[in-house]
């Protein structure tokens, strides 16, 4: 919000940003397609693994493999894969370079191509959070195109890769009887407990050990857990200054570009935000740096202007000679 002050600046941001999400992105697809992992790969000297080897390990959904990418949990990483599709649309739309133009709705496609591994229903959520925003900068026809190409790269796609389409299917149609929704919804009665013992400021941040509540899969929930009624607060605050800083963004833009940046941050934004109701967002630590991230670009073009104030008198000559 103090750095970054021109188009350019945010771009060159979120370039580097699009560059991290895009290899994600392809260790994820690696990761489904082959044996090849390269999270295994980029060990600097003097780092260490600092997650057990049983978290290392791909969970089965329906017989598909649930990929993580470089993220701690597929959760995770679908939302990074479903944020970096209107991220990478930008770029392919408005880069100066054609090469870049052509990397990024490659890009674009990678993502899309590899969110689906990940079996994550949140994924799906953030993605159509993301696109619905974003909308709202192209035309009625830019939009019947872009429909008509979805649906033809849907059907494509459960074609070439029909296990994991199928098991994203049955994990949408099939969530009432899934047991992850039913631990969530297991977890209300121990929550609401909590909060009428401790209303007003819950039970302190780390004050819900797993063993516990387990992942409540909701952030809004923990919110309540360890920090009652002010975490709330905190976390209305928070969504609410991400929302006024979209319309803050639009109102600071001066031409087409800034006017589509703006509505991609906040399709960024949205989708994060959407998913805090769906997975424990501020227990992942990519998700969450994303988010205040993009939160400060929003920020970042707008400013109050203030009226000059009244010059200062001159100060009289001191007299040091008397007649």
């Amino acid at each position: 919000m103090s750095r970054i002050r021109t188009l350019r600046q945010r771009n060159f941001v979120l370039g580097c940003l699009a560059i991290g999400l895009t290899f994600a992105c392809l260790v994820a697809l690696l990761q489904a397609l082959s044996p090849i992992d390269l999270r295994f790969l980029f060990q600097p000297p003097g780092f260490v693994q600092n997650i057990d080897t049983e978290n290392l390990r791909f969970d089965q959904r329906l017989g598909a493999t649930r990929v993580a990418g470089t993220s701690l949990h597929p959760i995770e990483f679908s939302i990074l894969a479903a944020i970096s599709v209107p991220l990478t649309i930008y770029f392919a739309r408005n880069a100066a370079a054609r090469v870049v133009r052509w990397a990024a709705a490659l890009a674009c496609l990678l993502a899309l191509t590899s969110m689906p591994a990940a079996g994550s229903r949140s994924g799906v959520v953030a993605l159509a959070v993301s696109l619905f925003v974003y909308m709202w900068s192209f035309t009625v026809r830019q939009i019947a195109t872009a429909l008509f190409a979805g649906i033809t790269a849907v059907g494509i796609y459960v074609a070439v890769f029909p296990n994991m389409a199928l098991a994203l299917w049955h994990a949408i149609t099939g969530a009432r009887e899934d047991d992850s929704i039913k631990n969530r919804i297991a977890d209300y009665a121990q929550v609401s407990q909590t909060f009428h013992d401790h209303p007003v400021f819950g039970l302190g941040l780390g004050g819900a050990p797993p063993d516990v509540y387990g992942l409540l899969d909701n952030e809004w929930l923990r919110a309540i857990v360890q920090g009652g009624a002010v975490g709330v607060i905190a976390m209305i605050l928070l969504a609410g200054g991400g929302i006024f800083g979209i319309t803050a963004a639009l109102r600071a833009a001066t031409n087409r570009t800034e006017r589509e940046q703006a509505y991609m941050l906040g399709a960024v934004f949205a989708a994060i935000l959407s998913c805090s109701f769906t997975f424990d967002l501020f227990f992942y630590q990519q998700a969450t740096f994303i988010m205040f991230m993009v939160f400060g670009l929003l920020w970042s073009n707008y400013t109050v202007p203030v009226a000059p104030g009244p010059e200062p008198a001159t100060a009289r000559p001191r007299n040091h000679f008397r007649a």
